[in-house]
């Protein structure tokens, strides 16, 4: 009897784990944007107003070097140039990050 209680209490935490993932998994998209552009806003800003730190933020957010490359079209010259980001670097600490469900305890979550 006391087996079944246990596999019975194990079997309500998973559906309880599952319910609150299917809670949280419920997201905006617009409100993730509006952070994502506030977040760019205030990079914006803080590279504006301090160089060096422009600087040092650009060198952790790079995942290479940029590469500037001229063209000319209809006598107008202008430079075209590509810069590979570290998105991991970028979506760091964004709302996103709620999303993951953890589990209630050191028990196991999971019954075999």
């Amino acid at each position: 009897m006391k087996e079944r209680e246990a596999a019975r209490a194990g079997l309500r935490r998973q559906l309880d784990a599952l319910d609150a993932a299917g809670r949280a998994s419920r997201f905006d998209p617009k409100t993730v944007e509006a952070e994502l552009r506030k977040k760019l806003t205030e990079w914006s800003t803080v590279l504006r107003k301090h160089a060096p730190l422009a600087r040092q933020v650009l060198k952790k957010l790079l995942a290479g070097p940029l590469v500037f490359t001229p063209h000319r079209e209809d006598g107008a010259r202008y430079y075209e140039f590509t810069a590979p980001i570290a998105l991991g670097r970028i979506l760091t600490g964004l709302s996103c990050a709620n999303l993951v469900a953890s589990p209630t305890g050191f028990e196991p979550v999971f019954w075999p």
